[in-house]
């Protein structure tokens, strides 16, 4: 059982990689702002190749398409599919974490302050 949850992990983050890299790239550049920062200078956007990178992870639309007109439904359930692949590529990770890892309260710990640590700086947020 433990090969095959492997084999599936391994298949599953394997076909998932290129696009979840992309989606990381380009929600960290949409997160620090840099598609659509304004030059105070021009008004003309200062990365206009993020601007236009962002667009499948946006609109679901190649670069320089209209969202609508051209957003592809496919892609989109193709995203939503990659969404559900990696929660579940993740959850087998977790597995076979807890039974290859020892100790296991280790694995449990990391976990936790996977879930902690963010919840804290968010609601840190809150109090400034």
């Amino acid at each position: 059982a433990m090969k095959n949850l492997r084999r599936l992990h391994l298949l599953l983050g394997c076909f998932f990689a290129p696009m979840l890299l992309y989606y990381c790239a380009s929600g960290a550049w949409q997160t620090l702002g840099w598609n659509i920062t304004v030059r105070p200078s021009d008004g003309e956007p200062a990365h206009p190749a993020l601007r236009q990178a962002s667009e499948p992870h946006m609109r679901q639309t190649f670069p320089g398409g209209n969202p609508k007109r051209d957003a592809s439904p496919g892609f989109r359930k193709l995203a939503v599919a990659m969404c559900a692949g990696i929660f579940l590529t993740t959850l087998l990770g977790l597995v076979l974490a807890i039974r290859s890892f020892r100790p296991r309260w280790a694995v449990a710990a990391i976990v936790a302050a996977g879930v902690a640590i963010p919840a804290l700086l968010l609601w840190s947020a809150l109090k400034s």
